[in-house]
């Protein structure tokens, strides 16, 4: 076969048809996003919680980490993974956000006025706040319930199937 390059896309002709032309297509795969380049905005309810322990309320990264939900084995490497994330570091170093400043910002969007008449509470903004206090404060249940697994193990001699064989055969032939 030849290949022929037009406009940077590759063209296969076949040498025994060459009015029959084949196009050779490859989509470029898209470039992942990197775990440090994730807005703040993606973060998961768990990731979040985490920050809000670790920050707010003043635990340590791992006792943070296990309050929100996080498995022991994985906790000590939560908060460090998170605030590798340039868009959170530079959003907080920014705006020089502090829990306080946050705390303020929801309460005072817990008593939000409407816009347009002044004098009539904004039921939406104020609904929207309460919904991140919540968030915030973990009064919601958690999504996922962990179960614990109970594994039992029996092991059998060979006098214990002769015996379970037996007794299945009884079964039957009381049954039949």
């Amino acid at each position: 076969m030849n290949e022929v390059e037009i406009d940077g896309v590759p063209i296969y002709i076949d040498p025994a048809d060459p009015a029959k032309p084949r196009f050779k297509y490859r989509a470029k795969a898209k470039p992942r996003t990197k775990r440090e380049d994730i807005p703040f905005s993606k973060l998961t309810v768990m990731q979040k919680q985490a920050l809000v322990n670790r920050y707010q309320l003043g635990m340590g990264n791992k006792q943070a980490a296990e309050a929100a939900g996080y498995a022991e084995s994985s906790a000590q490497k939560v908060i460090p993974n998170i605030m590798k994330r340039k868009a959170i570091l530079d959003a907080l170093e920014k705006h020089k956000v502090t829990p306080d400043k946050i705390g303020q910002v929801i309460s005072e969007g817990l008593d939000a006025m409407h816009p347009l008449r002044p004098v009539l509470p904004d039921h939406n903004a104020r609904a929207k706040f309460v919904r991140e206090a919540n968030m915030l404060l973990d009064h919601y249940p958690p999504k996922k319930i962990q179960q614990d697994q109970r594994v039992i193990e029996i092991h059998l001699t060979g006098d214990d199937m002769r015996a379970i064989q037996k007794f299945e055969e009884m079964r039957k032939e009381h049954a039949g």
